[in-house]
């Protein structure tokens, strides 16, 4: 909508000549990325804006060469002071973090309130913890990491003055903390449930904790003798690894030791082979003794269908919806690996249809929440339109049937093959094609179906072929990231990049075993 803006003599005035703090808004309301891209160097009115405005960041998806011509010419060395929230990760624009961390000083970043890491390397982490007492700001920290953390991290973080919320679910508790924390809502992995005892013993002010429990502490039980008082803690969720062994008699323990006064939201969530997790008579009592504070319970527990008769897990289901004593509404699923227990108000997300499943109607309020699917049947004729996030595991012949109704909400795609009569998916950011090799023609496809792709993976048998495919693929114009399996056994990757100095100019390559990763 086009806005023509007056002054007091109803006379129309210039964009250049809007008030200074409108123009502010307006740098708010664009990314930062829009907002250089549209006024920088116009004039020295749109230049204070710029100089004035507070930025969100995000670099998890970006274009290799608009890192290079905004975020590391212009941004980060001249406004680096007005920055508010940064996102950096290492995922698909890879080696973003180091290079980040190499080149600017994060304690520049006066006004950081938000820092979220992806995949950063164990010195990165290091690095960071060493900085972090210099970050006055900081509230908010996130970090998803697969790698080791240093020795004392969690110590730097939960002392920090200034941090309330802390996202770190893969850093792993397994030693007793001797510090007290202001952290008010956190998420991690705790090794035992001895040590989950301990932090909240310690970290007095949490009103939010999401907890991934690991391993079993059942023969030391009797050894526990702590009773722990939560006066702030308002929503706790509980995730039991299935690889953990926790029994239930340790659940019922840990909440013998705590006094909730303020708690109203519990979550649970478990994988296990124990139908003790769904004991209705225990529930009960923990509900009436432990928990009489809480107005909700969201209850997800999955089953290996191996382990019981369907008729076991629905004598159970049936004592829960008659006796539980919430009032709470469970609903009951399979899938291709496990009988699905759960209270509806769980905010599920992915669900997985399989030819084990009868008479299973997508389009019932039951699965208005999911927005992710993965479909490995064909009875399924059309899916409901609120799913985003599709993985299908057939060959299915009528998939723009299947699709009609979700075709314009869907995100991600995963599936078998490329059909030739894909239908068009306006806003499809990712694609993944298997087990069948790209060619020349697929690339037609996708510019005509897909026009706002950003990643791409797909599998290749001739190296060779691929050059005229890249060509082909950068006139995706929002296409950033390529993933290549190779299955050429006639040439490697390295051979290939020797070869193509000109072609992969201005693009950031990386070579991981038989995969290429482009950053276009």
């Amino acid at each position: 909508m086009v806005q023509v803006f007056f002054n007091e003599k109803k006379m129309p005035t210039k964009f250049e000549n809007l008030p200074f703090e409108l123009l502010l808004k307006i740098c708010n309301y664009l990314s930062t990325e829009q907002c250089f891209q549209a006024f920088s160097n116009l004039n020295s009115h749109f230049n204070s804006a710029l100089n004035l405005a507070n930025y969100s960041i995000d670099l998890t998806s970006i274009h290799y060469r608009t890192y290079e011509q905004i975020y590391d010419r212009q941004i980060f060395p001249h406004h680096a002071k007005q920055i508010r929230k940064l996102k950096l990760s290492n995922n698909l624009t890879f080696g973003l973090l180091e290079r980040f961390f190499n080149d600017y000083y994060l304690e520049d970043f006066h006004q950081l309130r938000s820092l979220t890491l992806i995949n950063p390397t164990y010195m990165t982490l290091g690095a960071f913890a060493w900085i972090l007492p210099k970050l006055e700001q900081l509230e908010h920290l996130a970090i998803e990491s697969c790698s080791a953390y240093p020795s004392n991290f969690f110590h730097s973080i939960g002392s920090s003055s200034s941090l309330k919320f802390c996202f770190l679910p893969q850093l792993e508790l397994d030693d007793e903390i001797t510090f007290q924390s202001n952290i008010e809502m956190l998420s991690i992995t705790v090794d035992n449930i001895g040590i989950l005892l301990n932090l909240l013993s310690m970290f007095t002010n949490l009103k939010y904790l999401h907890v991934i429990l690991k391993s079993s502490l059942y023969d030391d039980l009797p050894e526990i003798e702590q009773h722990v008082s939560c006066e702030h803690l308002e929503n706790f969720k509980v995730n039991i690894l299935e690889k953990s062994s926790i029994q239930f008699d340790e659940i019922e323990y840990f909440f013998q030791q705590i006094t909730f006064s303020k708690l109203k939201s519990l979550s649970y969530n478990s994988i296990t082979h124990s139908l003790d997790h769904l004991n209705i008579s225990k529930w009960n009592e923990i509900l009436q003794q432990n928990l009489f504070t809480i107005k909700q319970l969201n209850f997800f527990i999955q089953i290996p269908i191996q382990s019981y008769s369907t008729t076991e897990i629905q004598s159970h289901l049936k004592e829960l919806q008659t006796n539980f004593a919430l009032s709470s509404t469970f609903s009951y699923a399979i899938n291709s690996t496990h009988y699905l227990i759960y209270t509806n108000n769980y905010p599920k997300r992915h669900y997985h249809l399989s030819d084990v499943n009868d008479d299973i109607d997508l389009n019932t309020s039951e699965f208005s929440t999911i927005n992710s699917l993965t479909l490995d049947t064909r009875i399924c004729t059309c899916l409901p339109s609120n799913i985003k996030h599709l993985q299908i595991q057939i060959d299915p012949s009528n998939l723009s049937y299947l699709l009609q109704d979700c075709s314009k909400r869907l995100l991600s795609l995963k599936l078998i093959g490329l059909p030739d009569h894909l239908p068009i998916l306006p806003n499809l950011k990712e694609i993944t094609i298997q087990r069948l090799m790209f060619n020349l023609s697929m690339t037609k496809i996708l510019l005509t179906c897909c026009p706002r792709l950003q990643l791409l993976t797909f599998e290749i048998d001739c190296l060779n072929q691929f050059d005229a495919i890249l060509e082909q693929l950068r006139k995706l114009n929002q296409l950033k990231f390529i993933r290549i399996f190779s299955r050429d056994t006639n040439q490697t990757w390295n051979n290939w990049i020797n070869e193509r100095n000109e072609l992969l100019k201005n693009i950031k390559h990386e070579i991981r075993n038989v995969f290429l990763f482009l950053w276009l």
